[in-house]
């Protein structure tokens, strides 16, 4: 049959680019039985081009993917849009970036190590696209999800902090039920302009007594300087423009 390997090959051998995201769904996960499809247990398998997507180094395309540190530019899931949301700005979209699983489980790995090494207990989002990237980063590092809302998207009992925009001001909430108190915590959020949100998420946390150990941010605008509000939180991203 077409794409068959013998199993009298116990050694390493070359498989066609057309097979082989068959050959990684069947030994790619550790619990694969090798012999159960007529592979020999000892055989290895050598991926064509070294890897199926350029760039990228230390992968396996199975349920066990890992993404070394320096190896993934982000930048090539990131899509510039000028003149949005209105001219003269340049918004970064990365919504590319969210529908790939590859820069996705890089970008979740790389903020969990983060928390991990500011010894975070629980993790902050900003409504809403930072809920996107924080709830994995939370499940994967064993520790609670909490969502910052905009003003009257949770039910009672609630605690606010308002932050200033171009034209009035809007208001971040979070449930006032002692969770956090006395705990160390991260915002995650997408992207880092100005940081007034971001400042009001550490306000927000402060008043519920929590002790913020960084804010995360997956793009970081230079040139806005966001992070000059945040003299006393280390401030960590991972995409600067």
């Amino acid at each position: 049959m077409a794409g068959m390997i013998p199993a009298t090959f116990s050694t390493a051998v070359e498989v066609r680019p057309a097979i082989w995201t068959r050959v990684q769904r069947i030994i790619g996960h550790k619990k694969a039985d090798p012999g159960r499809y007529g592979l020999e247990s000892n055989m290895q398998v050598v991926s064509p081009s070294d890897s199926a997507e350029p760039g990228l180094s230390g992968i396996d395309h199975g349920n066990n993917m890992t993404v070394s540190k320096s190896s993934l530019d982000l930048t090539r899931w990131v899509r510039d849009v000028p003149d949005y949301p209105k001219p003269g700005i340049l918004f970064r979209d990365l919504t590319p970036l969210m529908a790939d699983p590859v820069p996705m489980r890089y970008v979740t790995d790389r903020l969990t190590e983060h928390l991990r090494e500011v010894e975070a207990e629980a993790v902050a989002a900003i409504d809403a696209r930072g809920f996107i990237f924080a709830a994995p980063v939370a499940v994967k590092a064993g520790i609670p999800f909490i969502p910052l809302r905009k003003s009257g998207k949770l039910p009672p009992a609630v605690i606010g902090a308002d932050y200033e925009l171009e034209y009035g001001t809007a208001r971040l909430e979070a449930r006032h039920d002692g969770l956090l108190a006395g705990k160390r915590v991260a915002i995650i959020d997408d992207l880092l302009a100005t940081g007034g949100t971001a400042a009001a998420g550490v306000q927000l946390l402060r008043n519920l007594d929590a002790t913020v150990a960084s804010c995360a941010f997956v793009v970081e605008l230079l040139p806005l300087n966001g992070r000059a509000r945040f003299d006393d939180v280390s401030v960590f991203s991972l995409l600067k423009y």
